[in-house]
């Protein structure tokens, strides 16, 4: 009887150390369970970052292409007003010489 008590104890203590260690695996579990549900917080927000990353980029991208088509439509106005200032300053002097040439003949 004696040792079926001591078995019986025994048996009862290595029942309450797995009753513990239990426990405690569930206990990790919460704890592994919370941190992945952290990281994958901070993946979420890694991404939304990324995401709005790429949308100010491609609004950058598409400010630059602006710019740039607007930098071309510039050259190409200040190209046509050195043209016609060009045309405009030869038409001038021509009229001057013109009226010079007359003014000559009129004077002789």
């Amino acid at each position: 009887l004696a040792a079926a008590l001591a078995e019986k104890r025994a048996a009862e203590e290595q029942f309450q150390e797995m009753a513990f260690d239990l426990e405690d695996a569930y206990a990790d579990g919460d704890r592994a369970a919370k941190e992945a549900a952290d990281a994958e917080l901070r993946l979420a927000r890694i991404r939304a970052d990324l995401e709005g990353e790429r949308a100010s980029k491609l609004l950058v991208d598409e400010q630059c292409r602006a710019a740039s088509a607007s930098l071309a439509q510039c050259r190409a106005e200040l190209e046509a007003a050195r043209t016609t200032g060009a045309g405009l300053a030869t038409a001038l002097k021509t009229e001057r010489s013109a009226r010079e040439l007359s003014s000559a003949e009129a004077s002789d």
